[in-house]
């Protein structure tokens, strides 16, 4: 399998899964090496894969994540706004549990030539 994943570093990964999964994703596994020990968790939407670490090494203090979806107003939370912006995508910029930054896009949809009449 070919792919990327970037790796985010979370304080409570539970609560980062129940954040993640509000934008579609959903828990491919988990790892901890025994009990009192960080979790790992990877999570996925579609092709799309993501990484939460409790491990204080893995990860930067706020990573960017760009999460690429057919239509953005219809993957955001509720509360969460969109806009158009000039470079052609439609954007949401959301903020995790730990600062992480995500934004959601989609292409802007060309204009509907107008009806000849």
């Amino acid at each position: 399998m070919d792919g990327m994943a970037p790796i985010l570093h979370v304080a409570d990964a539970r609560a980062s899964i129940e954040w993640y999964a509000r934008l579609g994703f959903a828990v491919e596994s988990e790892h901890t090496f025994g009990p009192d020990w960080p979790l790992y968790v990877r999570l996925r939407r579609g092709p799309a894969q993501l990484h939460l670490s409790e491990h204080r090494l893995d990860g930067g203090p706020v990573t960017h994540v760009y999460l690429y979806v057919e239509d953005v107003d219809s993957s955001i939370p509720a509360g969460a706004v969109a806009e158009d912006c000039p470079w052609g995508m439609r954007e949401a910029r959301l903020t995790d549990p730990d600062g992480n930054q995500v934004r959601v896009g989609s292409p802007l949809r060309e204009a509907e030539p107008a009806a000849q009449a």
